[in-house]
């Protein structure tokens, strides 16, 4: 039986949090005082510190070698750099955080220099506008903090990782001018318009958390297992806002 090893709050803009019984695999920082870690690894998870090549045929690595998938978030402890790995042909509880230098160049270019699909860009940008129109609804000037589904991938393409965005770091292609105000009429013989803005810099983090581990699947013999986790991609917006 595995228990957590403990290790130094990591650094950088990524939060790791999961919800829910530990499963396979729990990684867990505190989401403001970053002070708490614990990893939990499932025993096909561990032992993954080699190199991992780029190879597109799994059947020509060797052993104790394993494809990337995909490269989801980066963390420092200490001098060095590490990434958390998605391994091909295993269940994303089984991610586990690498040392830079044990990771081939490829998953780490396509990391810092994603293309993400145009539809994607817009799904997120969509979901992001939402929010911060709703927030500029609500009659609420202290500091508010916004979860919103928001791709990892359209964020570093976007912002390059910034944690504090002015409004020259917001795209004109999909953030129109006016996206940060809402303005509403009161009256109609002499109306009079009253708006709220939003207030720059926004303070932004992204945040990756395992959905709960509440659902279960029936298998043919009758039995129950507990349904994969999905890893849930959050962009954390502290937004400040005045009348305009």
């Amino acid at each position: 039986m595995l228990t957590p090893s403990r290790t130094r709050p990591s650094e950088g803009y990524y939060a790791l949090m999961s919800r829910g019984k530990v499963g396979p695999l729990r990684l867990q920082i505190d989401t403001e005082e970053r002070q708490t870690e614990r990893l939990v690894a499932n025993p096909d998870a561990i032992a993954r510190r080699e190199e991992s090549l780029t190879s597109e045929s799994e059947e020509d690595l060797p052993d104790g070698q394993y494809y990337v998938e995909e490269l989801l978030a980066q963390r420092r402890k200490g001098s060095k750099r590490e990434y958390l790995v998605q391994w091909k042909g295993y269940p994303m509880e089984a991610c586990s955080w690498e040392c830079a230098s044990n990771i081939g160049s490829k998953p780490k270019r396509d990391f810092h220099h994603p293309q993400p699909q145009e539809h994607i860009i817009r799904e997120s940008v969509g979901r992001f506008l939402a929010a911060i129109d709703r927030s500029l609804r609500v009659a609420c000037f202290k500091d508010t903090v916004l979860r919103i589904a928001f791709s990892h991938k359209v964020f570093r393409y976007l912002f390059k990782n910034k944690t504090e965005l002015t409004l020259q770091d917001f795209d004109s292609t999909y953030f129109l001018p006016g996206w940060d105000q809402c303005y509403r009429q009161f009256g109609t013989v002499d109306p009079i318009w009253r708006g709220r803005c939003v207030v720059f810099p926004l303070r932004v983090r992204c945040v990756l958390r395992f959905s709960k581990r509440s659902s279960f699947v029936r298998q043919q013999d009758g039995t129950f297992t507990p349904k994969s986790r999905v890893l849930e991609e959050i962009l954390r917006v502290c937004i400040t806002k005045i009348n305009c």
